[in-house]
C-alpha cells in the first residue's frame, strides 16, 4: 500500500505531464491545395500592337479591285489599343475613347475622287456614333479628313453603309487610312465592319487592277 507522500508525488507527476502536453500544439497536417483556376484565353486573329499613337499599319496592303474600289477589311486593320478586338462576326468592338484607331495600308492604281463609305453597326436611343476617316498619301504627302455621324441599326449584328465624304487621289501610290471614333453612343453598342473607298466616276472599260504576286494563276 502506497504511503500518502508517494501517492501525492504520483499525482503531481501526472498533473505536470498534463500541463506540459497542453502547452505543445501538434504539427499541422499538410493539406493539398487545389490547382489555381485559369481563366479561358481569348483567341485573337491578329497581333495587338503596343499602346502607341504612332503605331504603324499592318503589313497587309489592300489594292484596288477590278471595279476600281479599295475595300478595307476589318481583319487586316491594325488596332491601336488592347481594348479593341474582333467579335464573332469580325466587327471591331471596344471603342471607348477618341485616341483609339484602326489603320490600313492601301494602294491606288487609278487617281481620281473616291467616296469614303463606312460599314458599321450602332445601337442606342440616339445617333451619337461619329467617325473621322483620315487618308494620308505618301507621294505627294497630303492628309485629307472626312467625318460624319453614323445611323443607328436595329440589331448589333446588322450593318449599314454610310458615305461620309470624298477624298482625292492625285497619283498612283500608297496611303494610310485611319478610322477614329470622335463620338460614341452613351447607351448601346458600336462595331466597325470596314471601310470602302469607291470611285466617284466608274473606271473606264477595260480597267484591270494589276495582279498581286500572291494571286493564284
Amino acid at each position: 500500500m502506497r504511503s500518502p507522500l508517494g501517492l501525492c508525488s504520483l499525482l503531481l507527476t501526472i498533473w505536470l505531464g498534463i500541463l506540459s502536453g497542453c502547452g505543445t500544439e501538434p504539427d499541422p497536417v499538410p493539406t493539398r491545395q487545389p490547382p489555381p483556376v485559369q481563366a479561358p484565353g481569348t483567341e485573337r486573329r491578329g497581333l495587338t500592337p503596343p499602346l502607341d499613337e504612332d503605331v504603324e499599319p499592318s503589313g497587309v496592303l489592300t489594292t484596288q479591285g477590278s471595279d476600281g474600289a479599295v475595300r478595307l477589311s476589318p481583319l487586316v486593320g491594325t488596332l491601336s489599343h488592347e481594348a479593341l478586338d474582333w467579335d464573332d462576326y469580325d466587327l471591331i468592338r471596344g471603342f471607348s475613347t477618341t485616341d483609339q484607331t484602326v489603320r490600313w495600308r492601301a494602294k491606288w492604281i487609278r487617281p481620281g475622287e473616291y467616296h469614303v463609305v463606312v460599314i458599321s453597326s450602332a445601337t442606342g436611343p440616339t445617333a451619337e456614333a461619329r467617325i473621322r476617316v483620315t487618308l494620308k498619301a505618301e507621294e505627294p504627302e497630303r492628309e485629307q479628313r472626312v467625318e460624319a455621324t453614323l445611323p443607328l441599326t436595329e440589331e448589333p449584328t446588322e450593318v449599314t453603309r454610310t458615305p461620309v465624304g470624298i477624298v482625292k487621289i492625285e497619283q498612283p501610290g500608297e496611303a494610310t487610312v485611319t478610322a477614329r471614333m470622335i463620338g460614341l453612343p452613351l447607351l448601346g453598342t458600336f462595331g466597325l465592319a470596314g471601310i470602302d473607298l469607291e470611285p466617284v466616276t466608274m473606271p473606264e472599260a477595260g480597267f484591270v487592277a494589276p495582279r498581286s504576286p500572291t494571286d493564284e494563276p
